[in-house]
């Protein structure tokens, strides 16, 4: 058996309006001022108080977990209904499985999140795991969400590829050993993957099953 693993924000679908609405409420609930919304497009993917700590400079534990509550606290009424899926990302997570690859998201999001939305298109069944920021010790650039994934679907790091948009994705796959591919349908840039390990650059997802044996 194979592997493919999929981050999900900006690489399978896009939920930027709801996130940035997320970040909206909480900068206010803790008295933060509003970040600019391109510079928060170009930290999703990152855990939480790494995000805060790049837009405002905060290293402060307290109010780093205020601002966290205070977000998902939002995403429980927003996040679902605001994901939608981008392009052909579902037929390739199809394309993966029918050439014989198991599938599975390995996102910063909260698994509920993750789940509602597969549940709400009727989808659940294209993923054989879907890890979230709350199954694991960890969060990206740590290599657990994806040591998690490969773990739940039988598939050694030699013998799996991990898809995602953000350098963040790229440092996660190197330390789990795992092939990595840089998709370019979020805020990242091919500049931004300099330093890191990547093995393909794609203008979109759609684009992944012609790298794929079989597929």
């Amino acid at each position: 058996m194979r592997a493919v693993l999929f981050d999900f924000d900006f690489t399978l679908a896009d939920s930027s309006s709801g996130i940035l609405a997320c970040f909206a409420h909480a900068f206010a609930r803790v008295g933060l001022p509003a970040a600019d919304p391109q510079h928060v497009r170009r930290t999703i993917g990152l855990a939480l108080p790494e995000a805060l700590r790049r837009l405002h400079g905060v290293d402060d534990a307290a109010l780093a977990q205020a601002f966290t509550d205070a977000f998902r606290e939002r995403a429980e009424h927003v996040m679902v209904a605001s994901t939608r899926w981008l392009g052909r990302a579902l037929e390739t997570v199809e394309a993966c499985r029918a050439a014989g690859f198991a599938t599975a998201i390995c996102s910063t999001k909260r698994r509920s999140h993750l789940e509602g939305v597969l549940a709400r298109d009727g989808v659940a069944a294209l993923f054989d795991a879907v890890i979230g920021a709350d199954d694991v010790p960890a969060p990206k650039p740590a290599p657990d969400a994806l040591l998690a994934a490969l773990a739940r679907v039988g598939v050694v790091a030699e013998r799996a590829l991990y898809v995602g948009d953000h350098p963040v994705d790229a440092q996660a796959a190197q330390r789990a050993d795992v092939s990595f591919v840089a998709v370019l349908t979020g805020p990242s840039q091919r500049a931004d993957f300099e330093v890191h390990r990547v093995e393909r650059f794609l203008a979109s997802i759609e684009e992944l099953p012609a790298l794929l044996p079989g597929a």
